[in-house]
C-alpha cells in the first residue's frame, strides 16, 4: 500500500500535469537556465489549470539541465529525467510513500544538484524491496540512519531555491531498485544512450504512489 508524497491536504483534484520537456512549445521562449523564468512558467501553468500542484516529468528530456556541468557524462549530456517532480511551494511537507527506514541522507550541494536528500528503503507486498529518493528538501537530520518511518509520516519539507540546488521548489521522487553501492545520492537524470538500463532500474514513480483512476497508469 502506498500514499502520496506531499502534504495530504492536497488531494488529487488539486494536481495538474505539467510539461517540462525540450519539445514543449510553451517553454520555447523560456530561458530554462534562469530559475526565475522557470518559476514564472510554472506559475502560469498553475493559473491556467486552476490547480496549485503540478506534477510529471518521468523520462522527459529537458533543457533545464544544460545549465550545469554536473550533467555532463563523458561528452554526453545527461538530460533525461528519471523521477517524478511535484512542483509546489517551499515549506510543503514531504511524507513517506510506504513503510520503511532511513537508508541514507546528505546535502548534495551545488547548482543543479538535489540539495538536502533522503533515501528510504521500503518493502511492501505490491512491489517488494525498493529505494525511494526524496530530493530538493529543506534539510536533513530530523531522523537518524536506520530510523523506522511509517507510511504517510512526515520526513521533511520542501526546500527553497537557496538550498535545493537553485530550482523552483519541488519534490524529486525517484524509485530505485538497486543503488549499486550508493547510499546518499543517485543520478536523477541520464543521457539518451543510457535510458533503457536506467529506466529499468528506476521505474515510473506514479506506479508506486497512491493515485486515483484518472491519473494512475
Amino acid at each position: 500500500m502506498f500514499t502520496a508524497p506531499i502534504d495530504p491536504m492536497y488531494d488529487w483534484d488539486t494536481y495538474a500535469l505539467v510539461d517540462m520537456s525540450k519539445s514543449c512549445t510553451d517553454l520555447s521562449d523560456v530561458d530554462t537556465s534562469d530559475r526565475h523564468q522557470v518559476q514564472e512558467y510554472l506559475d502560469h501553468q498553475r493559473l491556467t489549470a486552476g490547480r496549485p500542484v503540478l506534477y510529471g516529468g518521468y523520462l522527459e528530456q529537458r533543457s533545464i539541465y544544460d545549465r550545469s556541468d554536473i550533467f555532463s557524462d563523458g561528452g554526453f549530456r545527461r538530460n533525461v529525467h528519471l523521477g517524478l517532480d511535484i512542483w509546489i511551494n517551499d515549506g510543503t511537507t514531504v511524507h513517506a510513500i510506504a513503510d520503511g527506514y532511513i537508508y541514507g541522507q546528505a546535502v548534495n550541494a551545488g547548482r543543479g544538484n538535489y540539495g538536502p536528500t533522503i533515501i528510504m528503503k521500503h518493502e511492501c507486498h505490491e512491489r517488494g524491496i525498493f529505494f525511494a529518493l526524496y530530493g530538493h528538501l529543506d534539510e536533513v537530520g530530523r531522523y537518524k540512519l536506520g530510523d523506522k518511518i511509517r507510511m504517510g509520516q512526515k520526513i521533511a519539507r520542501l526546500g527553497s531555491p537557496e538550498v535545493n540546488g537553485d530550482y523552483p521548489p519541488h519534490l524529486h521522487l525517484q524509485i530505485i531498485k538497486d543503488l549499486h553501492g550508493a547510499a546518499h545520492d543517485y543520478p536523477g537524470v541520464c543521457s539518451e544512450n543510457h535510458v533503457a538500463g536506467m529506466s529499468a532500474n528506476c521505474p515510473d514513480p506514479l506506479k508506486y504512489i497512491w493515485l486515483p483512476p484518472k491519473i494512475a497508469r
